[in-house]
């Protein structure tokens, strides 16, 4: 919670095998709900995602491009109740000091 408003992360990822494990440990504890969306992957990004209370996990099985990755993780969001979602890429380019 950060402000008392729910936060999520939407994090699209298309083969990102190799980095989406460093990529949500990454995200700070003010995030209440972490969603990433592999867009239909043909590396083990899926198996590679740490799952836990605060993460979940939404495979596409067509690839939708990160445009529709992001679409369908802030649907997501909206549904569990967030009041803000941001984006992080699952190569973690972005900075996750920058979300507050």
């Amino acid at each position: 919670m950060y402000r008392q408003l729910r936060v999520s992360v939407v994090i699209p990822a298309f083969n990102e095998a190799r980095k989406i494990a460093a990529t949500v440990a990454s995200v700070p504890d003010l995030v209440d709900h972490i969603v990433v969306i592999d867009d239909a992957s043909t590396d083990d990004t899926a198996d590679a995602t740490p799952l836990s209370t605060r993460v979940e996990l939404i495979r596409h099985g067509k690839n939708r491009g990160v445009g529709g990755a992001i679409a369908t993780g802030y649907r997501r969001a909206l549904d569990v109740g967030s009041d803000v979602a941001v984006v992080m890429a699952g190569d973690g380019q972005m900075d996750p000091e920058d979300l507050p």
